[in-house]
């Protein structure tokens, strides 16, 4: 699915009517947990670089209005470097975002998002390491799960056009 698609669905989403009367279900303010894989597709241009997946972890907290319309703001960073498929030279990839968000209603629930991520590549080996810095727009989609008072989130988020983080998250 590409951007367009996903920030066409989640504009739809966000021109319907509200989804619950009294409240929405997961109103107020939260805080969660979440792990998964960054999916790294890059074009290596030429110098023979083949990154592998990494495993990032993170947070997020945020807030759910009266009509599933909210905002939260994500952190997630490598648990260990990468590899690349260069001998001896690994990369690790961090990312911080701010999104607005919809959910609709219910024990299961729908989520969209989109908002402004910055990430941060870090490549080292054996002659030394550089970092690269890049921001842009990112958007997401996902499942969740009411647990009582928690939830349970599964997302795909696109951080840029090579780059994909599929996760599972837990809000407290």
């Amino acid at each position: 699915m590409n951007k367009k698609t996903l920030i066409s669905l989640l504009a739809l989403g966000l021109t319907g009517p509200a989804w619950a009367t009294e409240g929405h279900s997961q109103m107020g303010g939260f805080f969660g947990l979440k792990a998964g894989q960054m999916m790294v597709d890059a074009v290596d241009d030429g110098i023979g670089m083949d990154f592998d997946d990494s495993t990032n972890i993170g947070f997020y907290t945020g807030y759910v209005g009266e009509s599933g319309l909210g905002f939260e703001i994500e952190y997630t960073q490598p648990t260990s470097k990468a590899g690349t498929g260069v001998p001896s030279v690994d990369y690790e990839l961090t990312t911080i975002a701010a999104y607005g968000t919809f959910r609709s209603d219910g024990n299961v629930y729908l989520k969209g998002k989109a908002g402004l991520l910055r990430e941060e590549v870090k490549v080292s080996g054996p002659g030394g390491s550089f970092s690269d810095r890049d921001s842009g727009l990112s958007v997401g989609a996902g499942l969740g799960f009411m647990l009582g008072r928690s939830r349970l989130e599964v997302e795909f988020t696109i951080i840029e056009s090579d780059v994909n983080y599929l996760s599972v998250g837990f809000i407290f």
